[in-house]
């Protein structure tokens, strides 16, 4: 008897646990949603974030409460004497929330730490060859570990945020991974919405991934970048760094693989690029206008 009522408290005892944490996660999320992003990370996102420049209104306080939320939950690590500054966490906040922008449910549950180094990252590895295991150096300028931590070079992942239309970000891409990896494995098939969606997938990015890999035999890529023909894992976060910052000449050229995506991240980052060009167009047609106004009506003094 004493037994069975231990095991009841244990059992108890651990609903509750969750149960509280649940509820601890949901009035977070709560209070980062209702809270003003402050005016600091704003300017830095409007100096540092390219694609923050041409999201509509609404989408951009959809993105504060997310990074409100992001920078509660994850930890910042600098390597190398990196000093980590509100510039960094701000810049890879603002990229890392733009692919779940659309999400309700809390936003990458699986880690909480994110490494980040000056330059590129440089690790050592054992590779096999036959009875020999070779010691192999690779260089990479972002890192993203299964249910682990992610780690970035600063240094791209600066660049890749202030530039918005050369279709690399390396912050974009490592998330990315970390999208693909929630169903526990990372192979380019993230979890989708409905199990009707999975068949749609496997066959358009197969054929894409295929498509690619024919172009840059041919030398005739023009869109992804050729690191998507490496895996479909690395097809998939290609695709997802093309899709937000190549998005009108991604939307042309490859419109079933555009689509996807848009259904995917539930995001029209085309749409986003016309109207910023227009906007910008219309800003410059009235600041030539005002121009031409003032140089026909010169005052003397």
């Amino acid at each position: 008897m004493i037994i069975i009522i231990i095991n009841v408290l244990i059992i108890t005892l651990i609903c509750a646990y969750f149960l509280g944490k649940k509820m601890l996660q949901k009035k977070q999320i709560q209070e980062s949603y209702d809270a003003d992003l402050n005016y600091e990370w704003r300017e830095i996102l409007e100096r540092k974030m390219s694609l923050y420049k041409i999201l509509p209104d609404h989408l951009k306080e959809k993105l504060h409460g997310h990074i409100n939320y992001f920078l509660k939950t994850k930890s910042f690590y600098g390597n190398e004497g990196l000093e980590i500054t509100e510039e960094i966490k701000v810049t890879v906040a603002g990229d890392a929330c733009l692919p779940v922008l659309m999400r309700e449910d809390p936003i990458y549950p699986d880690f909480d730490n994110i490494f980040i180094c000056p330059d590129v990252y440089t690790r050592t590895e054992h590779q096999r060859n036959g009875n020999v295991i070779d010691e192999v150096t690779r260089s990479s300028s972002g890192v993203s570990w299964l249910n682990g931590p992610l780690l970035l070079a600063w240094k791209y992942a600066s660049y890749g945020s202030s530039n918005k239309s050369d279709g690399e970000n390396v912050t974009l891409h490592e998330f990315a991974h970390k999208l693909d990896g929630e169903n526990g494995v990372t192979n380019g098939l993230p979890i989708l919405r409905s199990k009707k969606d999975y068949k749609e997938w496997q066959v358009i990015m197969t054929r894409e991934y295929d498509n690619l890999c024919e172009r840059v035999d041919r030398r005739a890529n023009r869109v992804l970048d050729a690191y998507g023909t490496t895996s479909p894992a690395e097809f998939f976060a290609v695709a997802t760094e093309s899709f937000f910052e190549k998005s009108v000449k991604f939307k042309k050229s490859l419109p079933d693989l555009y689509e996807l995506l848009a259904n995917y991240y539930e995001l029209d980052p085309a749409q986003w690029h016309l109207d910023y060009r227009e906007r910008q167009r219309l800003k410059n047609k009235a600041k030539n206008q005002t121009s031409r106004i003032l140089s026909d009506n010169i005052g003397l003094e």
